[in-house]
């Protein structure tokens, strides 16, 4: 059972006499260890500032801006290489990437916003709803010992 190479082990010879064997040192194949072409995870920070900045520049217009338009706009410029680009789906991603955070930034501003303290405007506001809710399903509670859900079909007799 031998691979490749020699592996470790005991060979006999005529005389009876035992010699051991070497494996060779590296029993992998020649390359194994060369850096690969595919690219790595990270983007080019020229090229992830510029998406960025494109981002942002039609994020506060109200426009959404599109992959091509991005991958357009970099190979515009010369201070980034073709090595440095991102790809159509790596600026897609981005900028899916943004749109979520930007989504989670106003979603916690909202958070914040609503752990406020109430003003008086507010309790006006609040109590005034609460009254015009109990008012308008007073209809429904004439008589306590047959309750009606006439707003859930299922429960209804």
């Amino acid at each position: 059972m031998q691979s490749a190479g020699r592996q470790r082990g005991m060979k006999t010879t005529e005389g009876n006499e035992k010699e051991f064997t070497e494996a060779p040192k590296n029993p992998r194949p020649k390359g194994w260890a060369l850096r690969s072409t595919k690219k790595t995870g990270r983007y080019d920070p020229v090229a992830r500032k510029l998406v960025d900045d494109l981002f942002e520049q039609y994020f506060s217009n109200g426009k959404k801006l599109r992959p091509d338009e991005a991958e357009k706009r970099m190979r515009e410029r010369s201070d980034i290489l073709p090595a440095q680009r991102m790809t159509f789906d790596q600026i897609r991603n981005r900028i899916t990437t943004l749109l979520s955070q930007k989504k989670e930034h106003q979603r916690k501003e909202e958070e914040v916003d609503l752990e406020r303290p109430l003003d008086e405007d507010d309790l006006i506001i609040t109590s005034d709803y609460i009254y015009d809710l109990v008012h308008s399903n007073m209809e429904f509670f004439d008589n306590p010992s047959e309750p009606v859900f006439s707003d859930f079909g299922e429960f209804e007799q």
